[in-house]
């Protein structure tokens, strides 16, 4: 075969909703579903209004969000949407061991998928609810 032969040739592939779920749940099961990123001190006291004057001024306060069970995706024609028990935790400024805040939540992701011209399906997040079950904060807080 030659290489121009080569470029013409196109597959299809087809991802049921099952596929999808069940590509989720491994993840889930290796422990690959965690989302570092980092907040200022200034934002969280928004939520936690005595936060500076427990933990002081910090530009980058470490914060993981990880999955408590596995993601479950409902596609739709129109919204597509993501079920996922999530567990965040805002580890304490001094050190990462250790967690000043651990809050567990169900959100659901309202997803829009479009594919693109050369075949790449692209995702936007369009509204997230979540849902706080419990909050433990591990210090004296307001």
């Amino acid at each position: 075969m030659q290489d121009t032969d080569r470029e013409q040739v196109q597959i299809q592939v087809f991802l049921s909703e099952y596929t999808i779920n069940t590509a989720l749940s491994k993840v889930h099961d290796a422990g690959l579903i965690e989302f570092h990123t980092r907040v200022s001190s200034t934002y969280l006291k928004t939520f936690f209004p005595n936060w500076e004057e427990v933990f002081g001024k910090h530009p980058s306060i470490k914060m993981t969000l990880q999955s408590k069970s596995a993601p479950q995706l409902n596609l739709r024609q129109s919204a597509s949407k993501i079920y996922a028990d999530t567990f965040i935790r805002i580890h304490n400024p001094y050190t990462d061991e250790y967690d000043a805040v651990t809050i567990t939540c169900a959100i659901v992701f309202s997803l829009e998928f479009d594919l693109l011209n050369d075949a790449t399906i692209a995702g936007k997040i369009t509204e997230m609810e979540p849902s706080v079950s419990d909050l433990k904060v591990y210090f004296i807080s307001d």
